[in-house]
């Protein structure tokens, strides 16, 4: 056990997206505690809550309150927190065109259109459910509504779904949509006639019967069923898309498979939370102001550490095409993430980022800079379920840092008092011959190592300011970098990495910087 005291800042996004993160965080915050108890002799806790501006969401921007070490106030806090549902949950089921003028080729442009939808949804059994339904003269209910409970799962269930290739029966693929619906979720609480349902059809070509189509469509429309149709190529019969979509606006035409693309997406997400007050898929939330309060907070330990869990951006940052900021200037309330980090470091607080993938995988670059900033690292997550052990990893390994932080302050405060320029390259060649023997705590994923701070993230912490960033941050670097799949954590006692070094030099400067 460390002779010292901790303040731990759990920083959280407690929009609609995160109900189970915020779930497992609540249920395990006595392990969490008591695990953290055995490690170093006194331990606070505090919980910044945070959602988004209007008009986006009404009601509370951020939440907090000081540092407790009553168990019970911060399990109350996260009690309150959980409560806290953004919209309408929605069941979504796709139907897609598996006939043989589609081909292999088309129909894999069409998984990846739902691939590319459902990593834009609040995916969970509490709020958005997907199912898919592949049809030619047979049909198929290729994933149920209940089969999949996030997206690194329903992934890899429509990587799994093969072509047929036949005739094109439309209407009974339609009759098979209410069936999907009539699966009732594991959270009973939920009162299902309060779930918005929706449908979306892909096809190329005309249906075996246009009759029998109309028919359907109707049917599934009578029962409260919201129908979209995609018509692709010029072999579509307009006249039953417009039979099959619940209005006019509900009917996309695109020129072919591979044209199946975010716009698309972006309508249909946006339509399905209309009227629900819910954070917008993929849309920016108050980060900014998240860390301005947990900046504010009563930072008195020896040792301070912020978790933030995120998974969508900050307001201000370039976005990929078709995602919309209400904010793209910046934080409404003028508050800069890469100033706030950079005073969060001055203060002494590490800020590790657990990112909920996939996600906030467009941003890594962005999280990364702020954990980086701090001393703290980025911790990629794919499942809620793994959200306490990544909590109590990083403060193991945090605290094992503290006491080789002690020697990083003293030679960063003699170089500069030295008066000479601070040379880096020296000082970590320095330091890393008298440390790198030294035994730390690491937090690691199970047969492997968590991906470093990339080279664009310790570029932009030279920056000082998210204008700054914003420049050389461009949207064509803003690609998916792709999931860490099958999350496992572990921590373990190794030698010093020098990554761990890096990040206690950059915290170390900021901490003794001469103003």
């Amino acid at each position: 056990m460390i002779n010292s005291s901790l303040d731990l800042a759990f920083t959280l996004d407690c929009t609609a997206s995160m109900h189970q993160h915020i779930n497992q965080a609540k249920n395990n915050m006595g392990n969490i505690v008591s695990t953290l108890h055995q490690q170093v002799r006194q331990v606070r806790f505090s919980l910044v809550e945070f959602r988004d501006h209007p008009p986006q969401l009404q009601g509370f921007i951020t939440r907090c309150s000081g540092f407790t070490n009553n168990i019970y106030q911060i399990q109350s806090q996260l009690n309150k927190c959980a409560e806290v549902r953004d919209g309408v949950p929605i069941d979504l089921c796709f139907v897609l065109d598996s006939s043989g003028s589609v081909g292999p080729e088309d129909f894999q442009e069409e998984l990846n259109f739902v691939k590319g939808t459902i990593a834009r949804l609040h995916i969970s059994p509490s709020h958005t459910r997907v199912g898919i339904i592949a049809y030619c003269s047979q049909v198929r209910k290729e994933m149920t509504l209940n089969k999949c409970r996030d997206v690194n799962s329903m992934i890899y269930c429509i990587n799994n779904i093969r072509f047929s290739g036949d005739l094109t029966d439309t209407s009974e693929a339609l009759n098979s949509i209410p069936e999907i619906f009539e699966e009732r979720r594991s959270d009973q609480t939920i009162d299902n006639n309060l779930v918005k349902k929706i449908g979306i059809l892909i096809t190329d070509g005309h249906s075996n019967s246009y009759n029998a189509t109309v028919a359907s469509a109707k049917y599934v429309k009578s029962k409260g069923i919201i129908m979209y149709a995609i018509g692709v190529g010029n072999q579509v019969n307009g006249n039953e898309l417009e039979a099959i979509a619940s209005c006019s606006k509900n009917v996309f035409r695109v020129s072919g498979f591979n044209k199946l693309g975010r716009e698309i997406q972006q309508a249909i997400i946006k339509d399905s939370q209309a009227g629900g007050n819910e954070a917008g898929a993929d849309e920016p939330e108050a980060v900014e102001d998240a860390l301005y309060e947990t900046l504010k907070l009563p930072w008195t330990s020896a040792i301070k550490m912020c978790v933030l869990v995120v998974d969508q951006p900050p307001h201000g940052l370039p976005l990929p095409p078709g995602v919309k900021d209400n904010y793209p200037e910046g934080c409404p309330n003028n508050h800069d993430p890469i100033k706030l980090a950079i005073q969060l470091a001055e203060k002494g607080v590490s800020v590790y980022v657990v990112g909920c993938e996939p996600h906030v995988n467009p941003y890594k670059d962005f999280y990364m800079t702020i954990a980086y900033i701090t001393g703290g690292t980025y911790i990629p997550l794919s499942s809620a379920d793994n959200l306490p052990e990544a909590i109590v990893g990083a403060a193991k390994e945090e605290l094992s840092l503290q006491t080789l932080m002690e020697t990083v302050l003293k030679d960063v405060k003699a170089a500069f008092a030295s008066g000479h320029e601070l040379n880096e390259v020296e000082l970590s060649k320095s330091l890393w011959q008298k440390l790198k023997d030294t035994k730390t705590t690491q937090l690691v994923l199970k047969d492997k190592t968590i991906q470093p701070i990339s080279g664009k993230a310790k570029r932009f912490a030279r920056l000082p300011s998210l204008n700054a960033v914003k420049k050389y941050y461009h949207k064509g670097q803003m690609a998916d970098v792709g999931t860490t799949t099958n999350i496992e954590f572990e921590t373990r006692e190794s030698v010093l990495e020098k990554t761990q070094l890096q990040r206690m030099i950059q915290k170390a400067i900021l901490m003794q910087k001469p103003n």
